[in-house]
């Protein structure tokens, strides 16, 4: 997060232009993680091809080449910092970002599990992916302000 604060200030006042195709495109890979989710009607086995687990840092190498991770970086140093404070906004940002990042997925791990059950029953998971897709779609508005 804080890498791509650093470059990215740099690059978007050299290049304001890049910030707008970043945003549509990022916007448009959202929307389409959205359907994917929304239209969504049966829950994964829960098994990996593999039969293993990413290593820690697997998980950490896997960042650098994951879609979604550069989506929420850009988005985030682009619509929470402050150009007039900018290397502090990045830092505020980044930590931020660090310190909510291991609670929220460990929560998210805990209601998937929690919710397996639940959602294997009737059109429950059908509701609740287009619940998702939905607030997914809504998290865009602070980028497209």
């Amino acid at each position: 997060m804080a890498g791509v604060g650093a470059g990215l200030g740099a690059v978007i006042t050299a290049f304001p232009p890049i910030l707008i195709v970043a945003k549509i495109a990022g916007s448009a890979y959202l929307l389409w993680i959205a359907w994917k989710i929304g239209s969504t009607r049966k829950l994964s086995s829960g098994e990996t091809t593999s039969g293993k687990p990413l290593t820690f840092f697997q998980a950490v190498a896997f960042q650098w080449v994951n879609p979604k991770a550069w989506i929420m970086a850009l988005t985030a140093m682009s619509v929470y910092t402050d150009p007039e404070h900018y290397p502090l906004s990045v830092a505020l940002v980044a930590c931020i970002f660090g310190l909510i990042t291991i609670p929220s997925i460990s929560l998210w791990a805990g209601f998937g599990s929690g919710l397996r059950h639940w959602l294997s029953r009737g059109n429950r998971l059908k509701w609740f992916n287009i619940g998702m897709a939905l607030v997914l779609v809504a998290s865009l508005w602070p980028m497209l302000r």
